[in-house]
C-alpha cells in the first residue's frame, strides 16, 4: 500500500512538472518578438547587390560557401555571391549604422530573377549610395603611395605557400590614412596572378558552433596589381582610412590567385598595427 501511494505522489509531481513546462513554452512567444528572415536566392555566376539606407557596420555569414563584400566606394551596398554551386542553405546577418538589423536566408539558384534589392527608406534617401568620406583626391593619394614605396623596410611579417610569399614590409600613417607596404614573392616557375587582395578584421578565438565573424575594410588606394613572374617579386601598396584593432581581434590580409589554389592569409595582431610610423613629409 505504501509503495502505491509513493508512485501516485511521483506521478502527480510529474504531471505538474510537464504542465508547467508547457505553460512556459506557451508564454515564450508573447515575451519575445520573433524577427523573420527574408529569403534571398544567389548564384555562383552573378552578383546580388543589397542597398541599405545607412552605412553597413557588420556582416555575418553563416557559411564559408558564400562570399560577401561591401562595394568599393559605397558603404551601404553589400555584394553577395555563392562561393560554389549548390551550397547548403545558410544565413546572412547585416547591421547598419542606424542600428537596424537585417536577416536573410540564403539559397542557391542558377539564374536569379532579382539581382538588386533596396532596403532604404525615404528618410535615408532611398536608392542612393553612401559614399565614403574622401580624405584626399586621387592625385594626392597617388603621391603618398609613391612616397610609401620609396621608404625602407622595417617590418618582417610574412606567410608562404607553394612558392608564393606575401610579406608586410612597412606600415605608415599620413593625413589620417594608413598605408601598407607589401611584397609578393614568387619562388616557383609558374607566374602568379593575384585576383583580389582583401582586408578583414575578425575575432581571434572562434567557437566551432558560432558563425565566422569578419568585417571587411575597403581600401581608398591600391597600386596596380600586375602578375608576378616566376622567380621574381612585385611591390604592392594599399591605403586605408586609419584604424586600430581591439585586443581580442586580428587583421587578416587575404590574397587569392586567379584560377588557382595558391591563396594566402597573412594574420596580423593588434600590436603590429600599432607599429605604424609617421610618413615623412
Amino acid at each position: 500500500m505504501k509503495k502505491v501511494c509513493v508512485r501516485l505522489v511521483m506521478l502527480a509531481l510529474l504531471v505538474l512538472t510537464v504542465h508547467a513546462g508547457f505553460s512556459q513554452a506557451a508564454e515564450f512567444p508573447s515575451r519575445f518578438k520573433v524577427l523573420k528572415s527574408q529569403d534571398l536566392r544567389i548564384s555562383h555566376s552573378k552578383t546580388t547587390n543589397l542597398l541599405f539606407g545607412f552605412a553597413i557596420k557588420s556582416v555575418d555569414l553563416g557559411s564559408g560557401e558564400v562570399l560577401a563584400q561591401i562595394a568599393k566606394g559605397a558603404e551601404n551596398i553589400l555584394q553577395v555571391k555563392a562561393a560554389r554551386q549548390n551550397f547548403s542553405p545558410t544565413n546572412l546577418s547585416v547591421i547598419t549604422a542606424d542600428g537596424r538589423f537585417f536577416s536573410f536566408m540564403l539559397d542557391y539558384v542558377e539564374d536569379p530573377v532579382v539581382l538588386n534589392l533596396s532596403f532604404a527608406d525615404e528618410e535615408a534617401k532611398s536608392d542612393r549610395a553612401v559614399l565614403q568620406q574622401v580624405l584626399l583626391d586621387e592625385a594626392a593619394l597617388d603621391q603618398i603611395g609613391k612616397k610609401v614605396a620609396a621608404e625602407a623596410n622595417f617590418l618582417h611579417r610574412s606567410v608562404g605557400k607553394q612558392g608564393i610569399r606575401l610579406s608586410l614590409k612597412g606600415l605608415y600613417i599620413c593625413k589620417k590614412t594608413m598605408w601598407f607596404a607589401m611584397r609578393i614573392g614568387n619562388n616557383s616557375l609558374i607566374d602568379y596572378a593575384p585576383e583580389n587582395i582583401r582586408f578583414f578584421i575578425r575575432d581571434k578565438k572562434r567557437s566551432k558552433r558560432t558563425a565566422v565573424q569578419e568585417r571587411e575594410i575597403t581600401p581608398i588606394f591600391m597600386a596596380d596589381r600586375s602578375d608576378v613572374l616566376g622567380g621574381e617579386s612585385n611591390q604592392l601598396i594599399m591605403g586605408f582610412p586609419a584604424f586600430t584593432i581591439p585586443s581580442d581581434q586580428q587583421l587578416v590580409i587575404r590574397m587569392a590567385e586567379k584560377g588557382g589554389g595558391r591563396n594566402l592569409d597573412l594574420v596580423l595582431p593588434p600590436r603590429t598595427i600599432l607599429k605604424a610610423r609617421l610618413l615623412p613629409e
